[in-house]
């Protein structure tokens, strides 16, 4: 879950295309779409793309918890008309090794009274001074 990990695309383009996106969903294996996204949604300047190339969709932290999941990737326009669509096109499994439930832990922090507590092995959470704590004399 706190991997980051990188889908390379492969494309060859034969004749430029001024409207070109590129795309990628994660998804359960039960069909919940965890992500869906392009580069078009995410307003990202593509430069001139003609002939072969690779694309890449960098994640600096999956995240995800336990489950099983694929991923879809797609070359399109923007009117959604689709060059290419590989559906599940990679299979893969998580395994976490915390306790929680759900599809995703994004990153985050307890505090408590503005005092941050981190979790210690076999120990309840245990307060940590803060940056922004001062201590009384």
């Amino acid at each position: 879950t706190d991997d980051d990990f990188t889908v390379r695309m492969h494309y060859c383009v034969h004749a430029p295309q001024q409207d070109l996106v590129f795309g990628i969903g994660i998804n359960r294996a039960d069909g919940l779409v965890v992500l869906g996204t392009n580069t078009d949604i995410e307003r990202v300047q593509l430069p001139n793309v003609v002939g072969a190339g690779t694309v890449d969709f960098v994640v600096g932290r999956v995240g995800l918890l336990d489950g099983t999941f694929t991923i879809d990737v797609a070359a399109h326009r923007q009117d959604g008309y689709p060059f290419d669509y590989h559906k599940d096109v990679i299979h893969f499994t998580v395994r976490s090794l915390h306790n929680e439930v759900g599809v995703l832990s994004p990153p985050h922090q307890w505090s408590i009274n503005g005092v941050i507590c981190s979790a210690m092995t076999n120990d309840p959470l245990v307060p940590r001074e803060s940056a922004t704590s001062t201590s009384s004399s």
